[in-house]
């Protein structure tokens, strides 16, 4: 009686746990456990069952978060083929669609993506005005003229307008410096290019070195060292000129700055925003 009811013990412990195993493992548990991977930004692991889960049972709920998973990693080829095979016939077509646009705003690549938006067959029927949104925000990335500003702004969500029509009229009357302009003027005065292009220590820098060797050299020749004159004469003028060049240079590093720092704004609200399209990761 004593072994038959250890025998009895063993066995319902091992029973026990092998159902807890088999549960565990199954289909809908380990989905739960691949979401919350997603969820805690384990992506890798995340995509790794979503993988092994479309083994068990393909759909395309699966092949939409594995392309996700892989957006989310910045392997953007890659998930670009997942959405690809959710074209045509799938139930979630749309869905792979946007994410698909997504994709290639978020390669910060615009004028691709703006070659796509004209393929009226890759719009996501379900998410057109979400999708237009997206294609009005990143004509702000563009050099090229915008599209009118009432069409534009009314567009987005009501929330989202004072910050777009304010990102509109910032891009649409861009303050740049041309570097003829900065050139000429330091041509004239060393150190004014450099003002205008808004260097005030190396204008200040410019204009005192500058001045200084041309001083030193009307000095010896007013007292006839012509050889001191020539060459503090030189100095002067490779000053001037590098003053001349600098000033060019500097115009076009304050126009690269300050489109970097725009882009830089527009990624960010971008990215709070969700790039205005729906939120298709899992839950």
């Amino acid at each position: 009686m004593k072994y038959f009811l250890k025998f009895l013990f063993i066995f319902a412990f091992f029973t026990e746990f092998g159902f807890s195993q088999t549960n565990f493992f199954d289909y809908e548990n380990r989905l739960k456990f691949a979401k919350n991977l997603f969820k805690e930004k384990d992506y890798i692991r995340s995509l790794d069952e979503f993988i092994e889960l479309s083994k068990i049972s393909s759909n395309d709920s699966l092949k939409l978060w594995s392309a996700i998973s892989l957006r989310k990693m910045e392997r953007f080829t890659e998930s670009e083929i997942y959405l690809r095979t959710l074209f045509g016939f799938s139930n979630l077509e749309d869905e792979a669609k946007t994410e698909f646009f997504r994709l290639k705003f978020l390669t910060e690549k615009a004028d691709e993506f703006q070659k796509n938006y004209e393929n009226e067959e890759l719009h996501p029927e379900k998410y057109r005005l979400e999708l237009l949104r997206l294609k009005y925000f990143s004509h702000l990335f563009l050099d090229g003229k915008l599209p009118d500003s009432t069409k534009f702004i009314n567009s987005f969500k009501k929330e989202n307008q004072p910050a777009i029509a304010k990102f509109y009229n910032e891009r649409k009357y861009r303050i740049e410096k041309n570097s003829q302009k900065a050139a000429i003027f330091s041509a004239i005065l060393p150190g004014l290019g450099k003002i205008y292009t808004e260097n005030y220590s190396d204008a200040i820098t410019s204009f005192l070195f500058t001045s200084i060797f041309y001083g030193l050299s009307a000095y010896n020749f007013s007292n006839d060292s012509v050889w001191k004159g020539v060459i503090f004469a030189g100095i002067g003028a490779y000053f001037h000129a590098s003053s001349i060049y600098g000033s060019a240079v500097a115009a076009q590093h304050f126009n690269a700055q300050q489109k970097f720092e725009y882009e830089l704004r527009l990624k960010k609200y971008a990215e709070t925003n969700n790039t205005f399209l729906p939120n298709f990761e899992p839950k």
